[in-house]
């Protein structure tokens, strides 16, 4: 996991804190996929990590977002931050 910090407040926590309290939600929706939070909001379900970046270039998102994939993998506590 990537964490910038800012100021001494780690940038995005507000978001996977959203995402950790949806996430059974998230899972039943969106198995195996990647959504995209901004500002605790749901902004997109995307099939891939690389359909996420494509989006956000193509939206003009320039505030960071976190992308994280619906899985119970483990592994798959993996964020990515821009």
């Amino acid at each position: 996991m990537v964490i910038i910090r800012y100021e001494g407040i780690t940038m995005l926590e507000k978001e996977f804190q959203y995402y950790l309290k949806n996430e059974k939600e998230f899972l039943e929706k969106y198995p195996n996929q990647y959504v995209m939070i901004q500002n605790e909001n749901l902004i997109g379900v995307y099939p891939s990590e690389d359909a996420a970046y494509y989006d956000m270039i193509n939206k003009v998102i320039t505030s960071p977002v976190l992308v994280q994939q619906c899985t119970s993998s483990p592994m798959g506590r993996t964020s990515l931050f821009n």
